[in-house]
């Protein structure tokens, strides 16, 4: 039913079927079990993910955009294109991560509140959702769990036909693949729309343009191939498809409030194993 990935304070399990269309990967972790990671401040950068967090204690976001904070229980956590500081008083009892692209089609919810927000998970399934976390929280043992969370899931996935927008999907695929290295006016070429129609699909899908997700995944393409040993600032720029060393900069500071070699001396907290 699934597969399991297990690092140092995180477990991670991937099912296998058809649930994958929905689901990318579960996790369990403990790293907010330990008191000093309890309630103090954690850098979150963007990963391309949305995450549905399951916790019976507070979870404090702060993003970007000083004027926004929430603090919550369990929750989705939409796709990040921007940073955001977290506090969390303890380990939640698990995390959820969807294809960012689907989530919106479960529900009423336009993609775009999704994004760069938190919203309480009975907002997208319905009061009827607290059935299930209850459950969960209930259940002894992580298969338990896993197990209902499939069953949940394919319940719901066979009430809601998925749409397919093969169009859209190998536009996203392209970007994530190239890392962001793709001109719009040509992707959009290639598969046969307008540059505006393409903009349509990706604000409809995943709540951002084609712009903020080559941008995003550029980022993410850069943060991977960090090489500490290397001196040259410059030509990790131009090998991550940045203008220059100070786009590059410029970019890092949008992301993660702070430039590469701070972003880089600094602790990731939960994010050092799975970004």
């Amino acid at each position: 039913m699934y597969k399991v990935n297990k690092l140092n304070y995180i477990e991670n399990y991937h099912f296998t079927g058809d649930i994958q269309s929905l689901i990318t990967c579960v996790f369990v972790e403990t790293f907010f079990s330990k008191p000093q990671n309890q309630w103090t401040r954690n850098r979150i950068v963007p990963d391309n993910t949305v995450e549905l967090i399951l916790t019976g204690k507070k979870f404090k976001r702060v993003f970007s955009n000083p004027d926004k904070s929430q603090t919550l229980r369990s929750h989705f956590a939409g796709l990040k294109t921007q940073w955001q500081d977290i506090w969390v008083e303890g380990s939640p009892l698990i995390s959820i991560r969807f294809q960012p692209d689907v989530l919106f089609q479960l529900s009423r919810i336009k993609a775009v509140e999704f994004k760069n927000n938190a919203i309480p998970p009975a907002e997208v399934f319905g009061p009827g959702f607290t059935h299930l976390e209850e459950e969960l929280f209930n259940l002894q043992n992580t298969n338990d769990r896993l197990k209902r969370i499939n069953d949940y899931f394919t319940t719901v996935m066979s009430k809601v036909r998925l749409k397919n927008d093969r169009a859209f999907h190998y536009a996203k695929n392209t970007i994530e693949q190239t890392h962001g290295d793709v001109r719009i006016h040509d992707l959009a070429e290639r598969i046969g729309l307008s540059q505006k129609g393409l903009e349509n699909k990706f604000k409809r899908y995943l709540g951002a343009t084609p712009k903020e997700y080559c941008r995003l995944n550029r980022f993410i393409g850069s943060v991977k191939t960090y090489n500490s040993s290397s001196s040259s600032l410059t030509k990790w720029a131009y090998d991550n498809n940045y203008f220059d060393q100070s786009h590059l900069i410029k970019e890092f500071n949008h992301f993660t409030g702070t430039s590469p070699s701070a972003y880089f001396a600094d602790s990731k907290g939960i994010q050092e194993e799975i970004l």
